[in-house]
């Protein structure tokens, strides 16, 4: 259970601060203002969602994460999940692809994947033809974690904002917390100060449902245990 919420902690920051409308285009405006209070200790924009993947003819729907490099490597350890390539191989023409994703689409370093994006959908009903964008796989990386590892693309946020049609906007801003500090306490305090058009997620509210399940195993190990060593200690007093 701590190794889990370690890696949701490294993966995913400590707060999430997200736009009501979906799209945060005053993301500079909240960013200073974050990272004016003291617990903060790194702010970074971000934009994700479902692209499809193709790779010869192998086809896939990974989850696709567009990041700020400058920013992101303060919140997320990108650097240190890498297994091949460097963050500053990472541009506007190129993605990383986690390792089990890589494997099972066959795709090394160096080699070029197509991208789809979701706008292909409107613009077809618009009687318009969206290519896919041929991208060049340049690192991949393991986080440990399989729910990031087995389907997860990363790429430059300018990259996600043209293929989600985003302009200048992100769907959200990572905040990673000083030692010590306690997320649900700094997430309740920034929706204080929020006039309503965004709200702060700390990563136990956003992850609730799995940690729920996490601690509901541990405690059924633990009455599984204490019957085991029940019967062992009455068949030694035996």
């Amino acid at each position: 259970g701590d190794e889990i919420r370690q890696k949701i902690l490294e993966t995913n920051g400590d707060v999430d601060v997200r736009s009501e409308g979906g799209i945060m285009y005053d993301q500079e405006t909240v960013m200073a203002k974050i990272r004016g209070l003291p617990e903060v200790a790194a702010v970074a924009p971000y934009a994700q969602g479902v692209v499809m993947l193709q790779a010869g003819n192998r086809p896939s729907f990974p989850f696709i994460r567009g990041i700020d490099v400058r920013h992101e490597q303060e919140v997320v350890p990108l650097a240190k999940f890498l297994l091949i390539g460097r963050v500053d191989d990472l541009d506007d023409d190129s993605v990383f692809l986690s390792s089990e994703l890589a494997a099972s689409m066959a795709v090394r370093v160096g080699q070029k994947v197509d991208v789809y994006s979701p706008l292909l959908l409107e613009r077809l009903k618009k009687d318009e033809i969206l290519l896919p964008r041929e991208l060049r796989v340049t690192g991949i990386f393991e986080t440990g974690w399989n729910q990031v590892d087995s389907n997860t693309v990363i790429c430059s946020l300018r990259l996600m904002q043209e293929l989600y049609g985003l302009k200048s906007g992100v769907h959200g801003v990572s905040v990673r917390l000083k030692p010590g500090r306690d997320a649900d306490e700094f997430a309740a305090r920034l929706n204080a100060q929020f006039s309503g058009a965004d709200r702060a997620v700390s990563w136990i509210e956003s992850n609730r449902d799995f940690l729920f399940v996490i601690q509901l195993e541990k405690n059924m190990m633990m009455f599984i245990m204490l019957f085991i060593i029940l019967v062992a200690s009455f068949a030694i007093a035996s």
